[in-house]
């Protein structure tokens, strides 16, 4: 059984690839523009951030940014869902392209 779903809108909170807001590279957010919120993990499940780090990443300094980074990769392997990330992530990356191009 999948744990339950809080679909809150993120949009005002997660710092969206289609911005303008410049951010340091590597330490640019990790959102995914998928913002769902899962209800018992507390992790969105586009970036594994909590609601606190979502809402305290644009107030954090570069090595906070980096601590809650180093963090991501042991959520998304105890809670990621493979398909869903795999099709965000080739659209932000579709994304990041055209920017460069343009």
């Amino acid at each position: 059984m999948q744990a339950p779903i809080c679909n809150w809108d993120l949009n005002r909170l997660c710092a969206h690839p289609m911005t303008d807001l410049p951010t340091p590279e590597p330490d640019a957010s990790p959102c995914l523009a998928v913002c769902r919120v899962n209800g018992r993990s507390g992790y969105c499940e586009g970036c594994f951030r909590t609601l606190k780090e979502i809402a305290g990443w644009g107030g954090m300094s570069l090595e906070e940014r980096r601590e809650v980074l180093a963090a991501l990769p042991e959520r998304e392997a105890q809670f990621g869902d493979a398909a869903l990330l795999e099709k965000a992530r080739a659209r932000r990356q579709a994304y990041r392209h055209t920017r460069t191009e343009s």
